[in-house]
């Protein structure tokens, strides 16, 4: 495909994933990759594509506390809560549905969505149990 790495090419496309943080706008981080790239001294067109929301419930949020009394009930210990440094789906339901959610599962974020994808079983039996404490107390 090419002609050995040796000459420049004519066209060159690069897709960035920025997601938004808390508080942001799309166009806002649009704006940020446009001064990033300032005059690169190269012609470019920058498009806006699909986009991550960035959300955060507060502690006493009733999805953050059912699963932390999951944790303690299944898993006999005090739960990790934490503000997550990536955004996913979770901010459109939260944002756009209007349904207060959290990210609670048995992933390794390292790894995620990447070739070597994997899940430890012991997390998966351990989630598994929480998300049923959880279900059955119809939170």
């Amino acid at each position: 495909m090419g002609s050995g790495g040796h000459s420049a090419q004519s066209l060159v496309r690069m897709y960035i994933d920025r997601r938004l943080l808390l508080d942001e706008t799309p166009d806002q981080a649009v704006e940020q990759i446009r001064e990033t790239l300032g005059e690169i001294g190269y012609e470019y067109t920058l498009e806006r594509g699909a986009y991550h929301m960035g959300w955060k419930l507060p502690r006493n949020a009733r999805p953050v506390e059912a699963v932390a009394e999951g944790i303690r009930a299944m898993l006999g210990r005090e739960p990790e809560i934490r503000t997550s440094k990536w955004t996913i789906d979770t901010g459109f339901v939260n944002k756009v549905m209007n349904i207060p959610c959290i990210d609670y599962g048995p992933m390794d974020i390292r790894f995620a969505h990447a070739d070597d994808d994997v899940v430890e079983l012991d997390r998966v039996y351990d989630a598994t149990k929480v998300h049923a404490f959880v279900g059955l107390r119809g939170a």
